[in-house]
């Protein structure tokens, strides 16, 4: 059966999801008899966190989204699935809605959405709050555990943007995880069912996106909500959205949340699931942290300066807290870029500052004038700039040093001292040609 149609809810086709973004579907939610939303409790700065639950059967169901309130692409997913529960009238999904009762806590960590930060209003991560439970926000998960019980449990994360499928060219879309319940990564039924279960939902969605999924290590961690919900005997898959080729949004992984989910119950339901095994599991490529960068410049001359001689090799450029650095410079022959560019024929160097002495206004032609120029940041210390453009602009006081290891990935790639390209962060901008 094909889960996918489409997704319910584009308004949520967007880099990052808060609070406002959610409260129009709750409220349509509230309006249908066959759901039912429960107040858990607030967040630290007061933000209601819900239950959202559907469902006749035996068999509970948990997920939760966004407990790191940076990582959105679940609670879209879940919001997907809910109203394909409430207007498909398929028989598969009358089943689940019969063998199941599936309960939502969409957006566990509302404060952080807000900020667009991992952790929660006291700057404590959630996910590693599971036995001191200092935070409201673990206590209302450790609470609604405890009461309900659930056999399956759904953990949804997102992951950055840079894991590789084991050692091949793919990015990991989605990764899955059984997590253990023990120091000695031990196997209960539990577990053995999930670990079933996560074999079935990569062989479903590897007919959609081949390639792209993998496995987390196990790792046992008893500060974290996944193993402690393991160690009361919930059957637990964490599962982390990551990137897809030209999708910013992430709406592949939201669409893949939605398969592997229904995927899973499908395979509870009708008892499918003990078709495959923990050699099913282990058999999926690991999930290969740092595999990918955002720019690889391959073979690039580096112009030589006061400190340095000319050299050539790769350059990787990654977001690092929060700023895109020069991560690496070397052999980076496996190393992967979300953007690659062959620079054999091309020098890098940092460019010039550009001081802005009086007002200016840089929209995209005027970027490009200067960046065509040489220019590739601006010194603007009586805040002059009106920045009118979708592309990075990087304005400090002090001109940028001339080295790149560490530090800001800005510069221009010319060919015999004329500009060809800008880089400009996560971007390699063109300056040939029209704009």
């Amino acid at each position: 059966m094909d889960w996918i149609v489409h997704h319910y809810w584009p308004e949520l086709d967007r880099k990052h999801v808060r609070r406002a973004d959610i409260e129009p579907i709750l409220e349509h939610f509230r309006s249908r008899p066959e759901i039912n939303i429960q107040l858990l409790g607030h967040s630290v700065q007061q933000r209601p966190i819900e239950l959202v639950s559907i469902g006749r059967g035996k068999q509970v169901v948990l997920a939760w989204t966004q407990m790191h309130g940076d990582e959105p692409t679940a609670t879209a997913a879940v919001f997907d699935i809910i109203e394909q529960l409430l207007s498909d009238n398929r028989s598969l999904v009358t089943q689940v809605l019969n063998h199941f009762t599936l309960h939502f806590i969409p957006m566990l960590n509302p404060d952080g959405a807000e900020r667009k930060t991992r952790e929660n209003a006291q700057g404590i991560d959630i996910n590693r709050d599971a036995r001191k439970r200092c935070s409201p926000e673990a206590q209302i998960l450790h609470n609604a555990v405890s009461k309900l019980r659930p056999d399956i449990a759904f953990n949804l994360h997102d992951q950055n943007r840079y894991y590789g499928v084991g050692n091949t060219d793919e990015l990991s879309t989605i990764a899955f995880l059984a997590p253990p319940f023990d120091q000695e990564q031990s196997v209960n039924h539990a577990r053995g069912r999930a670990m079933s279960l996560i074999a079935v939902m990569r062989q479903v969605l590897e007919a959609r996106i081949n390639g792209h999924v993998a496995r987390y290590m196990d790792e046992y961690s008893p500060r974290c909500f996944g193993d402690t919900i393991a160690a009361m005997g919930a059957s637990t898959l964490l599962i982390e959205s990551g990137e897809f080729p030209n999708d910013p949004n992430r709406q592949t992984a939201r669409a893949m949340n939605r398969l592997a989910i229904f995927t899973a119950l499908d395979a509870v339901s009708q008892n499918t699931w003990q078709d495959v095994g923990e050699a099913d599991y282990f058999a999926i490529p690991a999930n290969n942290e740092n595999h990918w960068g955002d720019i690889v410049l391959r073979n690039v001359t580096f112009a030589g300066n006061a400190n340095s001689v000319e050299f050539q090799t790769d350059m990787l450029i990654r977001k690092v807290e929060g700023e895109y650095q020069v991560a690496e410079i070397g052999d980076l022959a496996d190393q992967r870029g979300i953007t690659e560019l062959g620079c054999d024929q091309l020098t890098l160097s940092r460019g010039e500052p550009y001081r802005v002495s009086e007002p200016l206004t840089l929209d995209d032609l005027a970027y490009r004038a200067i960046l065509k120029n040489g220019y590739s940041h601006f010194i603007d210390t009586n805040d002059n700039l009106a920045v009118r453009t979708e592309l990075p602009v990087f304005s400090t006081t002090q001109p940028l040093p001339t080295t790149f290891h560490k530090l800001p990935a800005i510069g221009i790639l010319s060919t015999a001292g004329s500009p060809r390209y800008a880089v400009l962060g996560r971007k390699v901008v063109e300056l040939e040609g029209e704009p």
